[in-house]
């Protein structure tokens, strides 16, 4: 299957469900580098067994999805179940991608450093945020300016721009404005 994602991206899919045995596959992906995660709405005789499973891109740049990576996930439909569902379908690709150099795969330069305005400063600001929000595990996204953050969150998600603004300044620490415009970061919460 070939995705038409950009990496580090979420995508829904869901359609209307009106019938009692559902088995939708490509409901959500969630990519990260060469590595995803794909959404199965499966309800089979009235009992849930929706799952998140990994998938991986070949050399070819062609997503495979691995049948037998999965983890049970029901998706409870209120109020912030997207953002539920992309925390989760991210966590699942950390914890069970194989990684090649797990430490430098999703550090601050695996995203960052190739962007030739990217300074000690903004190094700096990252580990004091990480220090502020007890923040230990890795960047997840890099969002180059507001008008990148908004498509993710409210193009490909579907929040308002306002929901988006409110995340970005929940104060949770998932977010960090680097200084003098060099964009957003997203740690794993």
């Amino acid at each position: 299957m070939r995705l038409m994602l950009e990496r580090n991206r979420f995508e829904l899919h869901f359609g209307i469900i009106n019938k009692t045995d559902v088995d939708m596959w490509g409901c959500a992906y969630c990519i990260m580098d060469d590595y995803g995660a794909e959404y199965n709405l499966c309800i089979e005789d009235g009992k849930d067994n929706s799952a998140i499973y990994l998938m991986r891109r070949d050399l070819s740049g062609n997503w495979d999805t691995d049948g037998s990576r999965f983890i049970p996930y029901k998706v409870t439909f209120g109020k912030g179940w997207k953002k539920e569902l992309r925390k989760a379908m991210e966590k699942f690709i950390i914890e069970n991608a194989d990684f090649e150099q797990e430490s430098d795969k999703l550090t601050i330069s695996h995203y960052l450093s190739h962007f030739k305005d990217y300074s000690e400063n903004d190094d700096i600001c990252l580990k004091r945020h990480r220090k502020r929000y007890n923040l230990t595990d890795p960047i997840i996204a890099y969002y180059r300016t507001w008008d990148d953050f908004v498509e993710d969150w409210c193009d490909n998600t579907g929040f308002t721009n306002s929901e988006a603004r409110k995340m970005l300044h929940g104060g949770k620490g998932e977010f960090k404005k680097l200084p003098n415009g060099h964009g957003i970061v997203r740690f794993l919460v």
